[in-house]
């Protein structure tokens, strides 16, 4: 019977519903000549039921044989004999003469009640019945192994073509992701050779002039300056390169030590009002908000690379800003039972777009091209791999036209 009921859950599965009256005429049939005849009745009375919705008309007049044949078992000839009439009726001409002889024989059997006759006849009928459930033992077997098969191709097509869906996408992204870095990388190329002439040729320039031995000490002095000033922009520009190079080859030494916080961001502050002349010909307010330190406070990282983070992040919101202010300061925050600092760099500059928030911490990225600034476009990208050394996070919040916020945490 397992057969049978594998076979009734692959009908039900595949929806092959035209195929269950046969199923339980089978099972009624089996059962018939197992002896187990009150489940012969209850088989071949859903298999009439179907019949009715369906054109199966030799099923219909069988199933009343097997009824016939079921409740001549249980000793109920009437009804036996009934079912037989019954399947006397819906018969047609060539099998007349055998009905009628089973029909002369239920009815005999109904006035006798002879048991003998009857036992020889289901031993007859079991061996026949035992030959077609071997037959259809081996017609399951193929159908269950034809279902694997089936459903195991349709598996493996499937992820085939996932697979290849998969491939083409990482693909598409790839080719795109180089199609961009090869745009970034020939803006990048462009930038610093802009960025390295111009202060090269300050020094140059400006060098020749000092060999003019009428020159007044007043503008020898100025074209000093000017010298040292652009020595300074080459060198920020040489170390930016040097900084992002040995960060992306994780190579950059990082040198922990105990700092004080306040004192560390008022000398910052200090030297970017004297050496940040866009804070001065932009007449930007650059503050310190130090509101949240009631005291001394220390945390341990490299002081090189905390100042580096914030002179990035001050020096990149003093070229965006053409009015207004910019403020430093930081909050104590407390997460998952572990405090931490979180420190900002505020400004009223032209805001960024959502869409760029993550692209500006690449490589040689800035705001936007129609949007140009002076800068090699690393200084984003640098504070990014630093906070990553230093065991932090850094963020921004921003709105177009209303300013920008830059965020980052370190373990206090």
């Amino acid at each position: 019977m397992d057969y049978f009921n594998k076979t009734l859950e692959l009908i039900n599965k595949y929806n092959y519903k035209t195929l269950l009256e046969l199923v339980y005429a089978n099972i009624s049939n089996t059962y018939l000549e197992l002896g187990d005849y009150n489940k012969a009745i209850i088989n071949v009375n859903r298999c009439l039921e179907l019949t009715k919705k369906a054109s199966w008309p030799y099923t219909y007049y069988d199933s009343h044989l097997t009824l016939s044949k079921a409740y001549e078992g249980l000793g109920n000839y009437k009804k036996a004999y009934e079912n037989h009439k019954l399947f006397k009726k819906y018969s047609d001409s060539i099998f007349n003469a055998k009905k009628y002889e089973q029909i002369a024989k239920s009815e005999m059997l109904y006035e006798l009640e002879n048991q003998e006759k009857k036992i020889d006849i289901l031993i007859k009928n079991e061996e026949i019945r035992n030959g077609e459930l071997k037959n259809q033992k081996i017609l399951n077997y193929i159908l269950i192994l034809f279902s694997v098969v089936f459903l195991t191709l349709i598996f493996l097509l499937n992820n085939q073509r996932k697979s290849r869906n998969k491939a083409n996408l990482l693909l598409s992204i790839q080719k795109e992701k180089a199609i961009e870095s090869d745009r970034l990388k020939s803006s990048f190329l462009a930038n610093m050779s802009h960025e390295i002439r111009t202060p090269m040729g300050a020094i140059m320039g400006f060098s020749s002039f000092l060999k003019d031995p009428d020159l007044s000490d007043e503008k020898r002095n100025k074209f000093v300056d000017i010298i040292n000033h652009s020595g300074e922009r080459l060198m920020t520009i040489i170390n930016d390169i040097i900084d992002i190079s040995k960060i992306e080859s994780n190579q950059l030494k990082i040198d922990i030590s105990k700092i004080n916080v306040v004192k560390t961001l008022q000398e910052i502050i200090e030297i970017q009002k004297e050496t940040n002349t866009l804070l001065t010909t932009k007449k930007i307010d650059l503050k310190l908000n130090l509101a949240s330190a009631t005291k001394d406070i220390f945390i341990k990282t490299d002081e090189t690379r905390f100042a580096q983070i914030f002179n990035n992040l001050i020096n990149n919101a003093s070229k965006f800003t053409e009015k207004g202010f910019i403020e430093v300061g930081f909050i104590f925050k407390n997460y998952k039972n572990t405090e931490y600092l979180q420190f900002y760099v505020k400004d009223t500059g032209c805001g960024i777009p959502k869409n760029k928030f993550e692209e500006i911490f690449d490589r040689f990225s800035q705001a936007g091209d129609k949007d140009f600034k002076t800068g090699n476009g690393l200084g984003l990208s640098i504070c990014k791999g630093l906070m990553h050394k230093l065991g932090g996070e850094i963020w921004l919040k921003s709105k177009v036209g209303s300013g920008t916020t830059f965020y980052f945490t370190l373990p206090y």
